[in-house]
This record gives structure tokens, C-alpha cells and sequence, in this order.
């Protein structure tokens, strides 16, 4: 096995100073020290914000993102003088057959606030963790908010992807910084000894700004552990990504390619391993698009069936 890629991007720890807090009616949780900006946030301007959980969503300029358990919101934050552009998502884990134990164990909230900031640490770029709070019930269910730092100017890959290909002007340039981008993504997580098991080309944001591009990963939930039984896991979130970026015809196999080649350089790769993986990764995707075009074309056969449906009646 060659000698990886050493690169030192530790940032300072005095970047990342958090602080603990109680609110009332048993919120609790932590907030930062300093904005994404390295702005310095006054510790009472921030309880005052948090002071009242249940109104932190409100006054919402975007939603994106309902379902049975989750809602993700847009909107200004104001935390004394500063404003924020800032991501709101709240979370509630229902109780179940273990329900009665989730108190014992941080909300998501809790654990994605650190895993951003470790992210951070070892240079990965992901949006800012600002604050996360949580209320759990013994017995009952837990309820969790996060925010962190909404990226502005950027837009999901596979939109950026598609534009690009539609105006015919995807730059070679920003193609090979694109992938070389998702490489060290991923060799990052591999040497922090984490995977992403949700790796779908809409939970990573492309940053434009003039000339270059920035690729930031996003909804953190899906980002586990490497188990030491399991290491094959290692490649599924690459393959995972490169099932959805390959539906579009602006990608190609020499793009695929390339990325192996750059995560096989910082990861240490022997060309062996490197030419196993590349045929693994190709397997994987076309299993993958297998499948996500199974379940497309169930959902556009459901839908048809529910439209018939409401034409008979």
C-alpha cells in the first residue's frame, strides 16, 4: 500500500468553543462561541434566542423539508447584532419498544452538532453548527432543533450538474475540480473512519463564486461509524453517488474515474485495490440505478392507479 496523502487542515479549537445550556421545561443543549465568519456571539444574546424553543420556527422564509418526523426551515436569525442566514431542522424520535432509554443517549441534534464540528476540524467543508438543543421525556419521545449556517449561492449537484449539461458549458476545469471535490470528501470520512450510507448527489451544495466552485456535504443523519466487520461499506456511499450523478449524461465513466483516482492517492491505495474498487464502484452503481428506476417507475405506476381511481369515482 503506497503512503497516503498527509494534507494538515486542523483549524483552531478556539474557532469551535462551545457552551452548555439549560432552558426551561427541560430544553437543553449547546451553542457556539463564534459565527461562520469567526464573529463572537455574546453567550446571553443566545439564550435569549433560545428561550423560547418552540417558536424558533416560526416566521419561516423557506421550508425544505416535511415529513412524518422532520421539518427544515429557512429563515433570518437575528442573535444580538448579528443576523444569520440559518437552517432550522427539528426532529422528533417517537418512542418505541426502546423508547423508554432514548433519554439516555443525545438527540440527533446533539450528535450532528458534533459530527459538523469534527467535519470542520479535519477540513471537510459542511455548513456551520451554531446551535442544537433537545428535550427528552422519560418514557416518551424526544424532540431536537438544530441550526447551523445556510449556504448562500448554491444549489444541489445534480441541478448544478444538469444546468451545466443543458447549457452545454460544464468547463473542464470545473469538472476536474468537481470531482477531485467528492474525492477528498469521501477519503475524508474513510480517514475519520466514517461512511455515508445517504450519499445521493442532492446532499451535497455547490458553491459558485466567480470562477470556482465549492462542494459542501449536507444533511449529516446518513454519516456512521465504519464497523471493523463491515468494511466494505467504505465504497458504498461513492457508489451510492455515482448512481444518481450517472442518470445524467454530463457525467461520464472517465469522470467515475478520476474520482477513484484521487481517493486512492489520499487514501493509499495500491493499483490493485484501486482497479477492485473502480469495477466494485461500477457494479454498485448500476445496482443502485437498478433500483432507484424500480422504484420510480413503482411510484409513476401508483400514481397512475390513484388518478384512475379518482376518474372511476
Amino acid at each position: 500500500m503506497q503512503n497516503p496523502e498527509k494534507r494538515p487542515r486542523l483549524r483552531s479549537c478556539t474557532a469551535f468553543e462551545t457552551v452548555r445550556l439549560s432552558l426551561p421545561d427541560g430544553w437543553k443543549g449547546l451553542f457556539a462561541l463564534r459565527g461562520p465568519d469567526g464573529q463572537k456571539i455574546d453567550p446571553g444574546a443566545w439564550i435569549d434566542c433560545l428561550s423560547n424553543p418552540n417558536a424558533l420556527l416560526e416566521g419561516a422564509d423557506e421550508v425544505l423539508k416535511v415529513d412524518g418526523t422532520t421539518r427544515v426551515v429557512s429563515k433570518k436569525f437575528a442573535i444580538g447584532s448579528h443576523q444569520f442566514r440559518v437552517v432550522l431542522k427539528r426532529h422528533i424520535t417517537k418512542s418505541g419498544p426502546f423508547g423508554g432509554f432514548r433519554f439516555l443517549f443525545p438527540s440527533r441534534a446533539i450528535q450532528t452538532f458534533h459530527l459538523a464540528r469534527r467535519l470542520l476540524q479535519v477540513g471537510l467543508t459542511t455548513p456551520w453548527p451554531l446551535a442544537a438543543i433537545e428535550h427528552s421525556a422519560i418514557l416518551g419521545s424526544t424532540e431536537s432543533i438544530l441550526i447551523t449556517q445556510h449556504l448562500v449561492s448554491a444549489c444541489e449537484l445534480y441541478q448544478f450538474v444538469q444546468d451545466h449539461e443543458k447549457a452545454n458549458n460544464l468547463d473542464p476545469a470545473v469538472r476536474r475540480s468537481l470531482c477531485h471535490q467528492i474525492a477528498m470528501i469521501f477519503a475524508d470520512l474513510d480517514q475519520c473512519g466514517l461512511w455515508h450510507r445517504d450519499a445521493k448527489a442532492s446532499n451535497f451544495l455547490v458553491q459558485s463564486k466567480d470562477d470556482s466552485i465549492r462542494l459542501c456535504l449536507v444533511d449529516l443523519d446518513g454519516i456512521k461509524p465504519i464497523l471493523p466487520w463491515d468494511r466494505d461499506n467504505r465504497t458504498r456511499g461513492l457508489a451510492k453517488l455515482a448512481a444518481t450523478l450517472l442518470w445524467s449524461s454530463g457525467i461520464h465513466t472517465t469522470d467515475l474515474l478520476r474520482i477513484i483516482n484521487d481517493y486512492a492517492r489520499v487514501t493509499g491505495l495500491s493499483r490493485k485495490e484501486k482497479i477492485i474498487l473502480f469495477r466494485s464502484l461500477s457494479r454498485r452503481a448500476t445496482a443502485e440505478r437498478i433500483v432507484t428506476f424500480i422504484a420510480a417507475a413503482e411510484q409513476v405506476k401508483e400514481r397512475h392507479n390513484i388518478n384512475n381511481g379518482k376518474a372511476f369515482v
